[in-house]
């Protein structure tokens, strides 16, 4: 190679090596170029409001405001591509049917992401178009709502309003995404009948939560043998005084099984006076309704239980153990008490976990509507804002009610199915309150009654024995099971009149001897014996006393027609007699607290 030729090459070297970094800067300057296939952006998710009634006071609406707003965020992580978002509207009822209803006023709860300022809740309907009722949270509230909501064409999807007041089956645009209070009397039977109690007082809220159970509470005592004799209703507004007055009232009764169905505000102040009767001790039985239950671990003041429910037993619908739901259960703890730094609640109630599946059951029922673009009611002319004879009518609300119905998922509550617009349960579970919280004793399904363990595998037939249920401990600290009656304090005493002189032959079938000087009239004989056998058998103590049939100067009082007389004018309750030589006893109806039947021996 010639030298020409390299001073050739080095000067398009050095021509090169000024270049470069101009090529470099030009380079990192420029826009890169575009992909050949360009990713598509996630569309704008349309906007589905959706108002969330609640007690904001309350232990449940506190906890459920901070679930809802929590299964929004998961369900819309879970589906980032949601061609409707749900936005909850929360609007304060403070347990007042007609703040649930109309004319609330607007209130302001503490600012969550997912939450705006709350309308009332014919302004959800009208003003704001709400395509969903969330709630109401309360019984009391939920059948008014109910029907603002099937005028509307609206669903209202309820998580906590158990009361068979309201059902799916009377409310057509009413969804209950929880099971109804009717479920459980049969689960409160067989614990009735597991231990032989023939006698339940039952003590309830003279509310729409509280009467609309009794009936079915009834016709399930009287299929295990056991009837109500009495009724307390308390009032959600009686004082103390009057409680007090009412617990006393019981406390005169020979009953000692009570099965309690109130809301938990009434529920704080019962049990503490309960406790203050001396009711919450020995003999005594305490059956809390899933409702209280429910809440044992939320009760606000936390003291409560632990004070004043030693030994009583509860039900709830029972919910599986998943590692989704104790994972959830830590996050809602931080989140809720970022919410409410004064609260002492650490427990998420089963209204909870419903509220959080109801929620993704309106998420899914809204994406499978599709984007909801323009006016979704069709409003009448002259519309006003707080005339329910004007409301509008929803266009979606009928699609979106078909679609919660078929909703089928696995939520935190286990698989949320909706059976004809309301939430199946399969399975109790019983619990006795011991130390500080509830421990589980058993549970109750229809297919195999009381166990102590669930199996579902299992072939054994239905069964109410008290074996199927860990030992009690009961009011007083007792492990003896209560008898369920004691000798009542009050009360009529059935007069048993025995006729006489008998004859000597005859006297060891019946005999009567009375004491002039104390008043005391002691009877004796067969006939004796098996009437004393036969009220020895009976659930509850049933108070007698003897008195002879015959005259001042010790003859016979009459003959037998005439006896029976005594009978009809209330002169006496009951006459052992011997004819043809049967044994014959003759009663009547002593009084509405206790009917004596007509029996023969």
């Amino acid at each position: 190679m010639s030298g020409l030729a390299l001073l050739r090459r080095f000067a398009r070297f050095l021509y090169f090596l000024l270049l470069l970094p101009i090529l470099i800067s030009s380079t990192l300057s420029s826009s890169p170029p575009p992909p050949l296939h360009a990713s598509s952006t996630p569309p704008v998710a349309a906007t589905f409001k959706v108002g969330f009634i609640l007690d904001m006071s309350s232990a449940t609406g506190k906890i459920s405001r901070t679930v809802a707003r929590m299964a929004a965020d998961d369900f819309y992580a879970h589906h980032p591509n949601s061609t409707n978002r749900i936005v909850l509207l929360p609007r304060d009822s403070s347990r007042d049917v007609v703040n649930a209803a109309a004319a609330g006023t607007r209130t302001s709860p503490p600012r969550l992401p997912s939450f705006v300022t709350p309308p009332t809740t014919l302004e959800l309907l009208n003003a704001d178009e709400a395509h969903a009722i969330l709630g109401p949270q309360t019984s009391v509230e939920a059948p008014f709502v109910a029907d603002l909501g099937a005028k509307a064409r609206i669903p209202v999807v309820s998580f906590s309003a158990t009361s068979p007041a309201v059902s799916p089956a009377r409310n057509p645009y009413f969804v209950r995404a929880a099971p109804s209070d009717a479920a459980q009397v049969r689960a409160i039977a067989a614990i009735v009948q597991a231990f032989d109690w023939r006698r339940v007082v039952a003590v309830y809220e003279d509310s729409d939560y509280g009467t609309a159970l009794v009936p079915f509470l009834v016709d399930a005592f009287d299929e295990v043998g056991a009837s109500v004799p009495y009724r307390c209703v308390l009032s959600p507004s009686a004082t103390d005084d009057h409680i007090s007055a009412e617990l006393y009232r019981l406390k005169t009764l020979q009953t000692r099984v009570f099965v309690v169905h109130v809301t938990s505000p009434l529920a704080i102040r019962l049990f503490p006076l309960i406790r203050s009767a001396d009711m919450m001790s020995d003999g005594f039985v305490w059956i809390l309704t899933e409702g209280l239950t429910s809440q044992l671990g939320s009760i606000d003041p936390p003291t409560l239980v632990p004070d004043t429910m030693q030994g009583v037993l509860g039900l709830k619908p029972y919910i599986r153990w998943s590692h989704r739901l104790q994972d959830f259960k830590r996050r809602w703890r931080r989140e809720f008490l970022k919410e409410n730094a004064d609260s002492d609640i650490t427990e998420l109630s089963n209204f909870g976990i419903w509220a959080y599946d109801a929620v993704w059951a309106l998420a899914a029922a809204a994406e499978r509507l599709g984007s909801v673009v323009g006016p979704d009611f069709d409003m009448p002319e002259k519309n006003g804002a707080t005339d329910f004879s004007k409301l509008g009518e929803s266009r979606t609300g009928p699609k979106l009610l078909d679609y919660i119905n078929q909703t089928e998922f696995e939520g935190l509550g286990g698989r949320i199915h909706l059976d004809n617009r309301e939430l199946n349960v399969t399975a109790y579970q019983i619990v006795n309150v011991n130390g500080e919280k509830a421990r589980e004793i058993g549970f109750w399904t229809a297919r195999h009654g009381l166990t102590r363990e669930l199996n579902w595998s299992s072939t054994s037939a239905y069964s109410a024995t008290r074996e199927g249920l860990l030992p009690v401990i009961w009011p007083g600290y007792s492990t003896a099971v209560p008898k369920g009656w004691t000798t009542p304090t009050s009360g009529r005493t059935l007069r048993i009149a025995v006729p006489g002189p008998v004859e000597p032959g005859f006297q060891s079938f019946l005999n009567v001897e009375h004491d002039p000087a104390t008043n005391v009239t002691w009877a004796s004989g067969f006939v004796i014996d098996v009437f004393e056998a036969a009220v020895r058998q009976l659930p509850y103590a049933l108070l007698f006393e003897y008195e002879p049939y015959r005259n001042a100067n010790g003859t016979s009082g009459g003959d037998y027609n005439t006896l029976v007389k005594q009978v009809y004018n209330k002169v006496s309750s009951m006459i052992p007699t011997l004819r043809r030589p049967l044994l014959r006893f003759l009663w009547r109806f002593d009084s509405c607290e206790r009917k004596i039947p007509m029996g023969r021996l």
